[in-house]
């Protein structure tokens, strides 16, 4: 075995595998039982720091501006993820409130940010603090977005609010479709392998 090449246990058979982490874009099998042991993704970092660079953008407008806009019976209102969130409080479901607050806001941002925080050191060799830690609690942290859920619940509340008022689309919705798909595609894009070996390298 060459110095750049490393044991790796298949979780299916357990045999220990050796390969060649610095070979981007090639796929490693078992050779015993042919699972999947690592796929070194191309320019992993780069695309998943572009990605994520968009993601906090559109995240931060899908809180600034209107996702629904109601007309009933002449009187309009708006509303965004952050007004949604005090509604909710205001008319007593103060747990609900805080769960959509946590889930649909808090969380992804503070996902956002960190992979953000930890990309960028990589990206340009900068020495910032805690980044192991930062990406063991992205880790601990990355089911917690339930971006898809909430969307779900803004498509129920669109189909039931048609019977009796007009429903408009605004901005914030658009934006908050783009950032649940560019957090779908950062974990197609990200290689933690990569991240993991790059930090314990330069933790």
């Amino acid at each position: 075995m060459t110095p750049r090449q490393q044991l790796v246990a298949c979780r299916d058979c357990d045999l220990i595998n050796t390969i060649n982490p610095h070979a981007y874009g090639e796929r490693f099998q078992c050779t015993r039982c042919g699972s999947l042991l690592r796929h070194n993704k191309i320019n992993s970092i780069e695309r998943s720091l572009a990605l994520v660079t968009a993601g906090l953008i559109l995240f931060l407008v899908a809180c600034s501006y209107p996702i629904l806009s109601l007309k009933v019976v002449g009187a309009a209102t708006s509303n965004t993820l952050i007004t949604g969130v005090i509604d909710l409080y205001h008319y007593g479901l103060k747990d609900c409130s805080l769960m959509v607050f946590f889930m649909t806001i808090l969380i992804p941002f503070v996902k956002f940010a960190m992979i953000f925080y930890i990309l960028t050191s990589l990206r340009w060799n900068l020495y910032l603090p805690k980044r192991l830690l930062i990406f063991r609690v992205y880790h601990i942290i990355d089911t917690w977005g339930m971006l898809e859920v909430y969307m779900l619940a803004i498509i129920v509340a669109m189909v039931k609010l048609t019977d009796f008022a007009t429903v408009s689309i605004g901005i914030g919705l658009y934006a908050f479709i783009a950032c649940m798909v560019i957090s779908f595609s950062i974990s197609a894009t990200l290689d933690p392998h990569l991240i993991w070996e790059r930090l314990e390298a330069n933790p």
